[in-house]
């Protein structure tokens, strides 16, 4: 939270060296971070406590995994089912699939030349009044039908000798894809239950126990930075336009003093006083916000009311 008061300023003049100074005042800010939830769950295990220095990538906290690790288990079998499909329509038929379909073509084949010739025959017999008609039709139907199965046998060894077709392929390679990007997000959802610490820093606040539910975007941790404190200060139009980045400063509090540099000049106006009157006078005051780093902070805590000569 970057709060800012600068509440005056007095300009002094070192009639050696003729260099003008500003002293302002303002609030000292910290680096500060709000870790929350990405993933809904119950907390597993709170492993720091407030005030408890922490490192970058240091883990904080673990949520239960076990829906997440069934949903992964899911995802993994669904990928393997995609590849497998996959392989096959790139691959192609196996020899020994390819011999079996020759062999039904033959089967086949051999029956529906059989029951052409039985059908002739009745045909003959029908002409000379042994046969029905009846049974004659009951014939051709199974002749028919000999020859359909004979035919899709043929189609079926050609389906086998050809391989898929590109757009067969592509369509099982795409489902790979699919299978392997839900995959992918179990295994970040995985990773987010690992709540680690993204900045080294001091832990200031720790929001919920072992035990509790948490949804997602719900806050976790505070972490502050206390070796990267900075001051801010509003500056005049006519300030501003002198001062230069990495500019010499000097903080005080209390007698405690630490050197600084200006590592920020915001060139858009911060805030205005403006008077009932739409002309621009004196006593409107237009101010920019400036950053001063300070570069020995071990003394001094955020919240801090210090002075800054510029």
């Amino acid at each position: 939270m970057l709060v800012l008061a600068a509440l005056g300023y007095v300009q002094t003049t070192n009639s050696a060296e003729q260099k003008a100074e500003t002293t302002l005042l303002g609030t000292v800010e910290a680096s500060e971070v709000k870790l929350a939830s990405k993933v809904p769950g119950r907390i597993a295990e709170v492993l720091v406590k407030e005030g408890e220095a922490v490192e970058t990538g240091q883990v904080l906290l673990r949520l239960e995994t076990t829906e997440i690790e069934a949903k992964k288990k899911q995802a993994e079998g669904a990928l393997q089912a995609a590849q497998a499909v996959y392989e096959k329509a790139k691959n192609g038929a196996r020899p020994q699939e390819v011999k079996l379909a020759q062999a039904n073509v033959e089967m086949a084949e051999a029956k529906a030349q059989l029951l052409a010739d039985t059908y002739q025959r009745l045909q003959n017999l029908h002409a000379g009044g042994a046969y029905t008609t009846q049974d004659l039709q009951k014939a051709e139907t199974e002749l028919i039908a000999a020859q359909a199965q004979a035919a899709q046998a043929r189609e079926q060894l050609n389906l086998a000798l050809e391989g898929a077709r590109k757009e067969d392929v592509a369509a099982a390679q795409a489902n790979v894809l699919r299978a392997q990007g839900a995959l992918d997000e179990v295994n970040s959802a995985l990773n987010e239950a690992i709540i680690k610490a993204p900045a080294k820093g001091t832990v200031n606040a720790v929001v919920h126990c072992a035990g509790e539910l948490v949804a997602t975007g719900t806050p976790l941790f505070t972490i502050t930075d206390y070796q990267d404190l900075w001051v801010e200060l509003n500056l005049k139009d006519q300030e501003i336009m002198q001062l230069q980045l990495g500019a010499e400063a000097q903080i005080e509090f209390s007698g405690i003093t630490s050197p600084g540099a200006v590592s920020g000049i915001n060139r858009n106006p911060d805030f205005a006083i403006v008077k009932s009157t739409n002309e621009m006078t004196e006593k409107d005051i237009i101010t920019y916000l400036v950053k001063v780093k300070i570069l020995e902070p071990q003394q001094f805590f955020p919240g801090m009311r210090v002075n800054v000569i510029l």
